[in-house]
């Protein structure tokens, strides 16, 4: 600019030589004053790195010199009068956020390209980790090594087979991206679909081990991640199995005269499950930053999985605690009530029935078997009793009339929950007014529900081989109300002859939800078939002795 003006001024007609010069020096000193730098306010001490740092620092102004930090640490030393100093929480929490972004940019990209390159256009349905041109790694825990091959399977069989049991993952994620998210998510997966791995059927128990150990390990690493969460629900759906002879405990004595059932972690590692979900603020999916301690916004992906994380969360819980009899330890709070209700989309609309139930679930369990004054907890006056059931009926009536709507599966969870409701009959005294009809309908409840998973495994889609924890159970419960009731002096009031048929198919039923000779499945459908046989068959001329009580 100062040479523009000197060019200017000397092209003026009326400029003489003296003013040309005089013009030129004036140039020289304006460029000379432009490339000179700004003068430090003496309020300034030190330079950028260091109050970056807030360290001493001791920089010499006048005439530069670098101050000590810098020159050890090679770092270009510099005073800047407008410099700021960025919080490293916020730096941080920036970086975090430009991570996320770029990675949910390389899996849709990568998405899009297997896609692609798939050639199979028609199998539009399948899980990502099945394109033929994208094999997975292979991937190693312990001394096992799993292919790629077999990853691929494996994962695919758990997508079309489990998913829709606990519908807690990203069918969209491929096997290599779900084991760079986090290992233990993506073992969890392979384990549950080595359940039925026909090509080998040891791989589950070879598995189970290792990965326990991996995820004690993975429980104890700070801070906890969502995947840890996801795969504690997974193995709470499908528990490691146990086989006697296969499970070891910490004391192989006391392990000889122990169940198979107590030494199952199932209901421990749900309420761990609950515990980081609650850490990790699972229950307050907009404000994750006051639990992960990072000032960042949350995306609406992100938003939708943590509600969905945390509705599992607490699905799975009431389902092992309903399962095992144990209290419930779940928290059905605002976000999944009336929050549920005013934001109606973010969940998927079997979720939230299945919501419902289990929230019903939880009301027979507190209202029935938690009862404080009692030293059992069960509720135990009659009229209570009659009071409580009668709300509760009226409740599953209301439920009932919803479930024109419901998927299958979900009317075959509220037969279940029926089912826990009902088997509280057990508990009335006999000389209730009430006995008989609560009787008969935990008989009700008991084969409705034998039928309709016999029904559900026929007729939409096999179920038995890929059951869940809580089907199992609920099929031992309904099977146990058979066997007590056929083999009682109230066994002519109902109708036997369906009764025993139902029974001997809940028998085979169990028996195809087995994964090895000798486990939990298995040994209990032996140890039903032999009461069954002893207590008389459910021909009360052939009941012998007193195996029951009297009346049942």
């Amino acid at each position: 600019m100062a040479s523009t003006i000197v060019i200017n001024d000397g092209d003026h007609p009326h400029s003489g030589s003296d003013d040309t010069t005089s013009h030129k020096s004036i140039g020289k000193r304006s460029r000379d004053e432009m490339e000179k730098p700004s003068k430090i306010p003496a309020s300034i001490k030190s330079c950028n790195e260091c109050r970056q740092q807030k360290l001493g620092c001791n920089v010499v102004k006048e005439p530069f010199k670098a101050c000590c930090r810098c020159t050890r640490l090679g770092i270009h030393c510099k005073l800047d009068s407008d410099f700021k100093r960025v919080a490293k929480r916020h730096k941080h929490s920036e970086m975090q956020k430009e991570i996320e972004e770029l990675r949910e940019l390389v899996a849709k990209q990568s998405a899009q390209l297997a896609a692609a390159n798939s050639p199979d256009q028609s199998g539009k349905g399948k899980n990502p980790s099945s394109s033929t041109d994208s094999k997975p790694k292979d991937q190693k825990i312990d001394d096992i090594l799993v292919s790629g091959e077999q990853l691929t399977f494996l994962f695919d069989q758990y997508f079309s087979r489990y998913h829709h049991i606990c519908p807690i993952l990203d069918p969209s994620q491929t096997c290599d991206q779900t084991f760079a998210q986090d290992p233990i998510l993506g073992w969890g997966i392979v384990l549950v679909s080595a359940r039925r791995y026909p090509q080998d059927p040891t791989l589950v128990l070879n598995l189970s081990k290792a990965y326990m150990k991996f995820l004690w390990n993975s429980i104890s690493d700070m801070p906890q991640r969502s995947a840890s969460i996801k795969a504690l629900a997974l193995l709470c759906t499908w528990p490691v199995p146990l086989i006697r002879g296969f499970t070891k405990s910490r004391n192989d004595k006391a392990s000889a005269t122990m169940g198979l059932s107590e030494l199952d972690p199932t209901w421990m590692l749900s309420g761990i499950m609950m515990q980081i979900a609650l850490q990790t603020g699972m229950h307050r999916p907009r404000h994750a930053q006051d639990f992960l301690k990072q000032t960042r916004d949350v995306s609406e992906a992100e938003l939708r999985d943590r509600k969905l994380i945390w509705a599992m969360c607490n699905i799975v819980s009431q389902s092992v605690s309903t399962a095992n009899g144990q209290p419930t330890i779940t928290i059905y709070d605002w976000g999944l009530g009336d929050g549920l209700e005013q934001n109606s989309e973010i969940l998927p609309q079997g979720i939230k029935d299945r919501l419902k139930i289990e929230k019903f679930c939880q009301k027979v369990s507190k209202n029935l078997y938690g009862n404080s004054s009692e030293i059992t907890g069960v509720l135990s006056d009659i009229d209570e009793q009659l009071s409580a059931t009668n709300a509760l009926e009226r409740q599953y009536q209301q439920l009932e009339s919803e479930s024109l709507k419901f998927s299958s599966l979900n009317k075959l969870y509220l037969l279940a929950a029926r089912l826990h409701l009902h088997t509280f009959a057990f508990y009335v005294p006999e000389f209730s007014r009430n006995h008989f009809s609560a009787l008969s309908s935990a008989y009700s409840s008991a084969t409705r529900f034998i039928q309709a998973l016999l029904d559900y495994d026929l007729h939409s889609e096999a179920i038995l081989p890929y059951c869940s924890y809580y089907i199992l159970k609920n099929l031992i419960c309904a099977s146990c109300v058979l066997l007590k009731i056929l083999n009682s002096t109230y066994a002519m009031q109902f109708d036997s002859t369906q009764g025993r048929s139902l029974f001997n198919a809940a028998i085979l039923a169990l028996r195809s939800t087995s994964l090895a000779t000798n486990d939990f499945s298995d040994r209990i459908a032996e140890a039903l078939a032999r009461m069954w046989r002893s207590a008389g068959s459910g021909d009360l001329n052939r009941r012998r002795g007193n195996f029951f009580s009297y009346r049942y």
